[in-house]
């Protein structure tokens, strides 16, 4: 499937925007340790960036669901790679729901 720039330029927004929720850092350690990977690593903050990228790269679904795989990609990469002790809670806020790798 051939993609356009602007498809190809929010796949790569989608893909780094979940660290957005590491700036928490500028407030302090215990802000960054509690709300890193909380913020913006869940579905629904997900759905907004897909929701938002639909106004630059029109309403294809094809292009949309690449967007929101890329989203994902970052999602799992922290999973897999984030290190020791580092919790996901995909369904936050509506959802206390934690998901941790124990081999991460």
């Amino acid at each position: 499937m051939a993609t356009d720039r602007r498809t190809r330029l929010w796949c790569v927004i989608a893909a780094l925007v979940p660290d957005l929720d590491g700036l928490g850092i500028i407030f302090g350690p215990q802000v960054y340790q509690r709300y890193h990977h909380v913020l913006t690593h869940n579905v629904f903050f997900g759905l907004v960036v897909t929701v938002v990228s639909a106004r630059w790269i029109g309403r294809r679904p094809a292009a949309l669901v690449l967007v929101f795989a890329s989203f994902l990609s970052h999602v799992v990469g922290d999973y897999f790679g984030s290190g020791e002790g580092w919790s996901l809670w995909p369904f936050w806020p509506l959802s206390s729901f934690e998901v941790l790798n124990p081999h991460a």
